[in-house]
């Protein structure tokens, strides 16, 4: 699980930087066991897996399907990847957030993520919950995400919208700002501006509820105290089509 940090949505064009995968012996390869509930074309579960670990910086992977399940081999030592993350559904929502509640122990119980036209509740890492509105932008409204490093050196993820979602995105947005939409975001639910939070939700979790302090024309980009690491792997999920199947990691295997 990602640490708690503090997220931020700008508007700006940033020009990316390339990452660098770490050495490894030839010999040395990681093994992940991944339960697959579901059915879907092998070739798509395994583009969408391949795809989201080499934008994390990390090789081409091996797949077999066996009896137990999906296993994926990536060279190299990688015990330290969250491969969790990666072979999480990658269900992406920008949300406005109508009232945020304070640290509650009902966050480890919450419920599964809600269909994008009704509202629902969420939580983020700290355990804050967040009431929020219907999902006015979705996973297929995101034409890419990419990893970058801003001028100050900050680890981002950028996130580019196709041009309807451009248009979704700019409106949720517009709505924001003043709290000019309705339902009306609640006192707790307001930057210290007077807008209205937006919560960006991944697989059912709050990653980040900023605060829109202006209309939003242009890309979205999520900034805090990522390690480069975590960066790449937040934008090779979000980045990545969502998977037609659900994954578990079912054990992780470090050969030499």
């Amino acid at each position: 699980m990602m640490r708690a940090r503090v997220l931020v949505i700008l508007v700006l064009a940033a020009t990316a930087v390339a990452g660098c995968s770490l050495p490894f012996s030839d010999k040395t390869k990681t093994q992940v066991t991944l339960s697959v509930s579901g059915d879907a074309d092998h070739s798509t579960v395994e583009t969408i897996l391949r795809n989201r670990v080499t934008g994390a910086g990390m090789p081409k992977p091996g797949f077999a399907w066996k009896a137990e399940g999906l296993v994926m081999t990536v060279p190299g030592d990688r015990h330290e990847v969250d491969f969790a993350q990666l072979a999480a559904p990658g269900v992406l929502e920008f949300r406005k957030v109508v009232v945020r509640t304070p640290a509650s122990q009902d966050c480890g119980k919450q419920p599964k993520a809600s269909p994008p036209g009704e509202s629902m509740i969420a939580c983020d890492a700290d355990g804050v919950g967040y009431g929020l509105d219907v999902a006015k932008v979705v996973h297929s409204d995101v034409a890419s995400a990419t990893y970058e490093r801003d001028q100050a050196g900050q680890q981002t993820v950028l996130i580019k919208f196709t041009g309807s979602g451009q248009t979704k995105f700019t409106d949720l947005s517009r709505e924001a700002v003043g709290n000019s939409g309705w339902p009306a975001c609640a006192q707790d639910a307001l930057g210290g501006s007077g807008n209205c939070l937006v919560a960006i939700v991944l697989d059912n979790k709050v990653i980040s509820a900023p605060e829109i302090m202006s209309v939003l024309t242009g890309d979205a980009m999520i900034s805090g105290s990522f390690t480069e690491a975590e960066a790449k792997r937040l934008a090779s999920v979000i980045g990545a089509p969502q998977l037609p199947v659900e994954l578990t990691v079912a054990g992780v295997t470090v050969t030499h």
